[in-house]
């Protein structure tokens, strides 16, 4: 096929089809690349290939995203994957990330170290991991209690719900909603067989301060009344 050379040669000129057909021949075992299982080099191409290629794609995709460089403070919320806190981090650009994980996902972490450490994205310094009970709500916003009291009145703070156990993400719902804290969220079109989203349909959903978010309901409901 005459998009082979490309696409194989130079992953960097291909489409996000062509990766996206390469990242499923990587998890099949079909292609190497790299050392480790065939889910392991699946994902270290996708953290070295795919993911710095969505970012413009990612920001354009995005409504009401937070602009480049307000985030002083970015506590992400971490699983067993490390894609969407690595994408959320290139996106928002925020100038100290915390990642909120349970102890078995620390290796996810170093992961989402090596990705941005290496990419001169971030120094060690500005990149963190707070250890959490994931089975518990009230670690999380003890956590995110504690991190945030740490910051200046003048910093903002976001948190990123996407990763980490669904009570995790609800924990984090609720002490955004104490701390009156925005939150936002990676969306795209789910690749059942890539068990990610499809490449290019990514994007950031940003859910504003609870005061502001309500306060503007409760005024739409005033005018309407």
């Amino acid at each position: 096929m005459a998009g082979d050379p490309v696409e194989r040669d130079d992953p960097e000129a291909a489409s996000f089809e062509e990766l996206t057909q390469r990242q499923l021949r990587i998890a099949r075992g079909e292609e190497p690349w790299g050392e480790g299982t065939s889910f392991e080099q699946s994902r270290r191409f996708r953290l070295e290939v795919v993911v710095p290629k969505l970012v413009d794609h990612t920001r354009k995709n995005s409504r009401g995203l937070i602009g480049a460089g307000r985030i002083d403070l970015l506590l992400s919320l971490s699983g067993l994957s490390p894609e969407t806190t690595v994408l959320s981090c290139l996106v928002l650009r925020p100038r100290r990330v915390v990642v909120i994980s349970s102890g078995n996902a620390v290796k996810c972490f170093e992961l989402i170290r090596q990705t941005l450490v290496h990419k001169g994205t971030w120094c060690d310094k500005t990149l963190e991991l707070a250890e959490c009970d994931p089975d518990d709500p009230t670690s999380i916003a003890k956590l995110v209690a504690r991190v945030s009291s740490g910051s200046n009145q003048s910093e903002s703070v976001t948190i990123d719900i996407t990763g980490g156990k669904k009570i995790m993400t609800a924990a984090a719902a609720l002490a955004a909603w104490k701390w009156d804290l925005p939150m936002t969220y990676v969306d795209g079109c789910f690749d059942p067989e890539l068990r990610q989203p499809k490449p290019g349909s990514e994007r950031i959903v940003t859910i504003d301060r609870p005061s502001s978010l309500f306060a503007r309901e409760f005024e739409n409901e005033t005018e309407v009344s």
